[in-house]
């Protein structure tokens, strides 16, 4: 196979200078620029294509141009002449001479590389080598398997708050002492003539419990809680509507208040009495810090629901929060209105003493304000700094 190329030859008199053969879509340029194939003075040219894209022969202005075909030379007077094969086209550049001819030339075969297949060899042999040895160590070592131990930790369950009854009350006084109608005060006393006991309330539910037995208004005063909210969150002791009835107080049985009974469950105070209104003494009639609802079911925070940022982690605060889930309870007991059910957030700062500050509380307005009393004395332990804490409680009526 055969190439169509032009031939380039440069020559000062008999010696060539420059060979060049170029193709089709290559280009031959003159002048003084650094980027031409032949660098020559000629006039003003800096880099001038004489040959240019597609064998088109392009004549320097200013300069002659002879072509040699069929054994005749003409001068080339047009700015462009397409080769064509058996032409030879001659510029006098000065000393050196351009000459341009359309030739074939033999194209040079060059073997394709051969591909060298040694590495793959090596890498397939070297898999499956691995591969036997991986199959072999299968089949006859058995996989021993690892026993790793996992805790997992236990769901904090729902807390309860257990109550403390109140202290057995005195002996009531004997029967000859109630017909003759002699105060309890003139009655002797086991314990050597004392009148009752000495604690004020004690001496109050006794009197309550004696249902006639006569009862000074700062004793009956004692029958009214007041919430000590650090004591509470300390034991979280407080009154039990269920376990009072268990222990019969207020008697609990039927009367008519229009006749003359010595007995019918209620609370004198001097001239005066409670009555209730319902079949029995203790129906509808509540004392001013009596609870209202048993006691609720209170979800502790969850770990993705807890923000706990600063010195101390949420481990030691979910601890010590949850621990006074019976005082927050005794709050939903004692100014809920109505059985609620819902989400109270509690956000507050802890200082490094382990002192609560900056504390309140979103949602449930009821018993907003006496959960954030209860959270303002819960202590924490003492940190490096402060921690500010974002701690949401679910409230669920128990029944």
């Amino acid at each position: 196979m055969h190439a169509r190329v032009v031939e380039v030859v440069a020559r000062i008199a008999d010696s060539v200078v420059d060979l060049a053969h170029v193709g089709i879509r290559g280009r031959y340029r003159i002048g003084t620029a650094p980027e031409v194939e032949l660098p020559v003075a000629a006039g003003a040219l800096r880099a001038f294509p004489v040959l240019d894209l597609g064998f088109v022969f392009r004549r320097p202005a200013g300069l002659p141009a002879i072509l040699h075909a069929e054994g005749t030379s003409l001068p080339i007077t047009d700015a462009e002449l397409r080769l064509r094969p058996g032409w030879r086209i001659e510029i006098p550049l000065g000393r050196v001479t351009l000459s341009l001819a359309l030739v074939e030339r033999p194209r040079i075969a060059v073997p394709r590389r051969r591909a060298e297949l040694r590495p793959f060899v090596y890498g397939a042999a070297v898999l499956v080598v691995h591969l036997v040895v991986w199959a072999a160590a299968m089949l006859v070592e058995p996989i021993e398997r690892l026993a790793i131990e996992v805790e997992a930790a236990p769901r904090p369950p729902h807390v309860r708050v257990a109550h403390v009854e109140e202290p057995p009350p005195p002996p009531p006084p004997s029967k000859q002492a109630a017909a003759t109608g002699g105060s309890a005060a003139s009655a002797p006393e086991p314990d050597g003539g004392q009148r009752g006991p000495r604690d004020p309330k004690a001496r109050a539910i006794a009197s309550a419990r004696q249902g006639g037995m006569m009862a000074a208004l700062g004793d009956l005063s004692a029958l009214i809680p007041k919430v000590d909210v650090r004591k509470l969150v300390n034991d979280s002791v407080f009154y039990d509507e269920e376990a009072a009835t268990r222990g019969n107080f207020g008697n609990s049985r039927r009367f008519d208040p229009t006749k003359n009974c010595t007995d019918c469950g209620t609370v004198k105070t001097g001239r005066y009495a409670t009555v209730s209104k319902g079949r029995g003494a203790g129906e509808d009639y509540r004392l001013p810090g009596e609870v209202a609802h048993p006691q609720p079911l209170i979800s502790p925070c969850e770990p993705s629901d807890c923000r706990v940022t600063g010195a101390s982690s949420l481990a030691i605060v979910r601890h010590d929060v949850d621990l006074r889930l019976g005082a927050f309870g005794y709050c939903y007991q004692r100014f809920a209105r109505k059985q609620l059910k819902g989400l109270i957030v509690l956000d507050f700062a802890i200082a490094p003493d382990g002192h609560v500050h900056s504390a309140r509380a979103r949602g449930l307005d009821e018993i907003r304000d006496c959960i954030v009393d209860v959270l303002n004395v819960i202590p924490f332990p003492l940190a490096e700094a402060g921690t500010t804490v974002k701690y949401p409680l679910s409230f669920q009526p128990s029944s």
